[in-house]
């Protein structure tokens, strides 16, 4: 498949996007997070020999080398935190294992010019892959399409190819003789976008608050994803309120700390309004026991169903 000249790999753009939304996130979550540079000849702990441990090309490797870590990674997007491969005890997840340990997709890996920059850190999170043969960033969320309605649509076409599925299924006409379609992974299938636009679109999600991290979690902020583009429900309009008058997105206004605490004040109050209002129908509920009646208020729907005592 002719993927198009706009879609040819560059490294000094993929590394220079790439810091830029990772210096994006730096900002959002404060000092804490701990987002570190590599030199101009990159990580002096990435040494060539580890290119071959980690089943990388020699350009994915290249990448790997250059871009910069979070010391402590923080939520990127819903459920997505970046990898370290600086980290010595980093196992490689790109590439094709050399033994079959039972686990039949892991096994099978990904290509080696495809590596894992994000990953999930649950069965609803997504995996961003780097892929530096096309140039482009594969965003596969575990569960299926990414949940938020009205996200820009990919701008590049699938870059997966049937040379580079035998090569991660060698086997596969062997035993599959009588079928000819591919039986393709998920991620092979998922949304796909030049570097450039995807990590532009990751910008504007995070400027205009259709990601929004959790800060009364203490230092393991998690992020929220709007089910629709640009349509917050109640609660988020809450967090996105707080943002703003802490000065999000503004450069040099920006106060990460007022934010921080002003959200663990606002969910503290959410907390107890909670709390007082489940008080509140289980003494209504008792009451109505001791008359011999009781009406169950459920606190979703909002229905009242009654139970007459015998």
């Amino acid at each position: 498949m002719d993927t198009g000249a706009d879609t040819l790999y560059s490294h000094d753009v993929a590394v220079a996007v790439i810091a830029k939304f990772y210096a994006l996130i730096a900002r959002l979550y404060g000092p804490n997070v701990g987002l570190e540079y590599p030199p101009a000849v990159g990580w002096p702990q990435l040494t060539s020999d580890l290119c071959d441990k980690f089943r990388m090309t020699p350009e994915a490797f290249d990448l790997v080398c250059h871009i910069p870590y979070f010391r402590h990674p923080p939520f990127i997007m819903f459920d997505c935190r970046p990898h370290r491969y600086v980290d010595d005890v980093f196992i490689p997840l790109s590439g094709v294992k050399e033994e079959d340990d039972g686990n039949e997709d892991e096994a099978r890996g990904y290509p080696p010019h495809i590596f894992p920059l994000a990953n999930n850190t649950s069965r609803n999170g997504c995996v961003l892959l780097i892929d530096v043969k096309h140039g482009v960033v594969i965003w596969y969320y575990i569960d299926g399409a990414p949940p938020m309605q009205g996200v820009p649509k990919p701008d590049a076409p699938c870059v997966f190819q049937q040379e580079d599925f035998e090569e991660l299924y060698p086997d596969w006409r062997n035993v599959n003789d009588d079928d000819d379609d591919l039986d393709l992974l998920p991620w092979m299938e998922a949304p796909t976008y030049r570097i450039e636009t995807f990590f532009a679109l990751a910008k504007e999600q995070l400027l205009r608050m259709n990601w929004l991290p959790e800060f009364e979690l203490e230092s393991d902020y998690t992020m929220q994803e709007l089910k629709v583009y640009g349509e917050p429900n109640d609660e988020q309009r809450d967090r996105m309120q707080i943002m703003i008058d802490a000065g999000w997105p503004g450069d040099e206004i920006w106060d990460w700390r007022r934010a921080v605490e002003e959200t663990k004040e606002w969910a503290y109050i959410r907390y107890k309004m909670r709390s007082a209002n489940r008080e509140i129908y289980k003494a209504k509920n008792v009451a109505q026991i001791r008359e011999g009646r009781k009406t169950v208020v459920h606190e979703k729907s909002g229905v009242n169903t009654e139970e007459k005592r015998g």
